[in-house]
């Protein structure tokens, strides 16, 4: 009868051990990287907008891109497809135009007085978000200008490059599985101007949050008015 060596039945499972261990964790790496597409949809649209608020408030009406107080707002809507088995999420998006020297990068807003704040994306699900830049010609509030760069004509914009960062970060085990950012190229060409009517007096109140409603003063009852409700 021979003998068991323990030696090498120690050394073997120890090997399939890690052996197994490390094709687990393989396939959970290959199985969770991230994979979150970003697509544009339509609208895809542009409106030059002039703030005329006062005390405060904002109120944007439609401008000729002539004017000096001119804010173009570029509206995009994007399709986040996530294709990972683990949830993601989109950040952030900014909006550039390296080809024209435009390289200081405007972040998406949902509207005007609201920021975006990011959009969770499910496990193979499917999101879409419409976010708005605003692009002043003039310096505004510490915002910079941007009155150099040819995006206040008639003439169709320049192709843009949208930049958006995404939740999962790749790690050194998995840079070529998964890009943490994502960059879109955007045909100037197909943003398409709107809102040409109302120059001057048309006011676009989708960009702003509508005020909130008065809330009206409640009315205490009080003990007298009780008793002569309960003695009638």
């Amino acid at each position: 009868m021979s003998q068991v060596n323990w030696t090498q039945l120690l050394v073997g499972g120890t090997l399939g051990v890690i052996l197994t261990f490390l094709l687990a964790r393989g396939l959970e790496i290959v199985r969770n990287r991230p994979r979150l597409d970003i697509r544009l949809q339509d609208p895809m649209e542009r409106l030059y907008v002039e703030d005329v608020g006062e005390r405060g408030s904002t109120r944007l009406v439609v401008c000729e891109p002539t004017n000096p107080n001119a804010q173009l707002v570029i509206t995009l809507q994007l399709l986040c497809l996530n294709r990972s088995y683990q949830s993601d999420g989109v950040v952030a998006a900014e909006l550039s135009a390296p080809n024209i020297g435009w390289t200081a990068p405007v972040r998406g807003r949902v509207r005007a007085d609201e920021p975006f704040s990011g959009l969770n994306v499910g496990a193979h699900s499917i999101e879409s978000i419409r976010l708005r830049f605003f692009i002043f010609k003039m310096s505004h509030d510490g915002s910079r200008g941007y009155g150099e760069f040819p995006l206040w004509t008639e003439d169709p914009l320049p192709d843009l490059s949208l930049r958006v960062e995404a939740v999962h970060r790749a790690t050194w085990l998995r840079r070529r599985a998964g890009r943490p950012n994502t960059s879109v190229a955007v045909a100037g060409g197909s943003i398409r101007r709107t809102h040409r009517e109302g120059i001057g007096s048309l006011e676009i109140t989708y960009l702003t949050k509508a005020p909130a409603a008065a809330v009206p003063p409640v009315r205490l009852i009080g003990w007298g008015r009780i008793l002569r409700v309960l003695r009638r």
